[in-house]
């Protein structure tokens, strides 16, 4: 689209050359999945996707019972979840609380792993162009990607649509919300801890909660963090590792948010720009 564009903050140039400069096996990437690594509008009807759970809310594949009622939970949560004047602690305990309600009633709707494949096969879920490439790098370079998500449908949902499209290699890993299913693939309970929009972060990784994930990234301290929120740009912190190079894909640079946080993010990329300018980054380190 015309109003692509790439910006460097003045931060970038000191970052960049250390990333060159920098053993491949001390690298790694954290990337949010919606938005990210996925367009923020579709690119035949220009029209801004939608979270993937609205494919069941839209198309009725449980009941329009629970289309009523994650509608409604939907309409309370998330005017608390964008207030910034409600403190941080109060909206990660709130949206929480959003989590349990919504999937308490997935359960009780009869969600199985089949309404998940409608979802994925749905054709909501567009990646950027050049995704796939990106992911063949790194994997080629044994650079390992944990893809951090606070998606309704999960990490199946994730897995299944790279799984169709021949990208999901060894390399990617994912911190998400899993469902706990039955011998017919019902989803009858859920995993804890619940990743929400605000509380997931890299030190949701540990050798209890993600043992074989933990040991592979855990003395990996030069980052490359991708985020489309503002909540993402804490994803990793600068003070627990050697350096944090991080990539924000904003729809808007004129937006609030640009004005407020543009001291946040080491290069933007404006509105639906692909993956050239990572895959660029990747090709560069030695």
């Amino acid at each position: 689209m015309e109003n692509n564009e790439v910006i460097y903050w003045e931060k970038f140039k000191n970052k960049i050359e250390r990333l060159y400069n920098s053993n491949p096996n001390l690298i790694q990437v954290i990337s949010d999945f919606d938005g990210t690594l996925t367009y923020i509008k579709d690119k035949k009807s220009n029209e801004v996707i939608p979270a993937i759970i609205s494919v069941l809310y839209n198309k009725w594949y449980l009941s329009e019972e629970y289309s009523k009622k994650a509608k409604e939970l939907e309409n309370i949560y998330i005017p608390i979840e964008k207030d910034e004047n409600i403190p941080l602690e109060t909206r990660k305990l709130k949206m929480d609380e959003w989590r349990r309600k919504h999937k308490k009633l997935l359960v009780e709707s009869g969600l199985s792993k089949g309404h998940i494949d409608d979802v994925v096969d749905s054709g909501i879920i567009q990646l950027r162009y050049g995704c796939d490439k990106f992911f063949e790098i790194l994997n080629n370079a044994n650079i390992p990607i944990t893809i951090f998500s606070a998606s309704w449908l999960w990490t199946y949902a994730i897995s299944s649509y790279l799984e169709k499209n021949n990208i999901n290699y060894s390399n990617i890993h994912f911190v998400s919300n899993e469902f706990i299913w039955d011998e017919n693939w019902n989803a009858v309970s859920w995993k804890e801890p619940f990743i929400t929009s605000l509380n997931k972060d890299e030190t949701l990784i540990s050798s209890d909660t993600y043992p074989e994930l933990y040991e592979k990234v855990k003395n990996r301290k030069i980052i490359l963090l991708l985020w489309n929120s503002i909540w993402d740009a804490v994803m990793a912190k600068d003070e627990d590792n050697d350096l944090v190079l991080r990539i924000w894909f904003l729809e808007d640079k004129n937006s609030n948010k640009f004005k407020k946080f543009k001291e946040l993010f080491d290069i933007l990329l404006i509105w639906d720009w692909w993956m050239g300018e990572l895959i660029n980054i990747l090709n560069n380190i030695k």
